[in-house]
């Protein structure tokens, strides 16, 4: 939508809008100076918190399930060295623990490659595209 705007129109709205916005108020004494002070002591470099964010989500993700997936072994280990002394609703029950605990680990993983590849996908197309 274009709406044509004449320079008469434009001129009779200058002053309306330097009143309107305040032209006559005073500048502080110092004002300059004190900016001119920050702008000599301004840092140009991001704060260290926001760097590599991304990185390291991606190594605590990482992390959390190397950490699933050793405990899922190390559970795995224990049941087959205990095996011989548990009764057999015992070892069926820990047997089903364990199937299941391995299967959680699997499904997040896999659920986590889809996210990837969908991702690297997305990208792909997106280069080819450009």
């Amino acid at each position: 939508m274009t709406i044509p705007v004449s320079t008469q129109a434009i001129s009779s709205v200058k002053p309306e809008a330097l009143e309107a916005g305040g032209g006559g108020a005073a500048v502080q004494p110092g004002a300059a100076d004190r900016f001119q002070a920050l702008m000599n002591n301004a840092q140009l470099t991001p704060p260290a918190a926001a760097q590599d964010t991304g990185l390291n989500q991606v190594q605590e993700i990482v992390a959390k399930h190397d950490a699933a997936a050793d405990k899922a072994m190390n559970d795995m280990k224990a049941y087959s060295e205990n095996i011989g002394s548990m009764n057999p609703l015992e070892a069926i029950g820990e047997s089903s623990r364990i199937s299941l605990e391995l299967s959680s680990v699997n499904f997040d993983f896999q659920a986590k490659m889809g996210i990837v590849d969908a991702s690297k996908s997305a990208a792909e197309t997106l280069m080819k595209n450009q």
